[in-house]
């Protein structure tokens, strides 16, 4: 193993923690918000597309919940935009 591939590893112990798995979904959370909110559509319309209840949605925006790839396939759809934009954060 180089001495790069030995930072790769240590960079990824973090990400495994529960504090960086809960910063993680708060992060997707507010980006489900922000996309939904800027299509227009409430939490109750948003659950309806994808085949969820208002709760759930509002558990993932939340960070409360952790969305199937389904789901976030199902919200891109509904929100007219990709997968890859629910990461897109700084």
């Amino acid at each position: 193993m180089t001495g790069e591939d030995e930072h790769c590893d240590e960079a990824r112990t973090p990400v495994t923690s529960q504090r960086a798995r809960n910063e993680v979904d708060a992060k997707l959370g507010l980006r489900v918000t922000s996309l939904r909110l800027a299509a227009g559509l409430t939490a109750t319309e948003l659950a309806n597309y994808v085949g969820l209840n208002e709760k759930d949605i509002l558990d993932i925006e939340r960070g409360e919940r952790r969305p199937r790839a389904r789901v976030l396939v199902a919200m891109a759809h509904a929100l007219n935009c990709n997968v890859a934009s629910f990461f897109a954060y700084d």
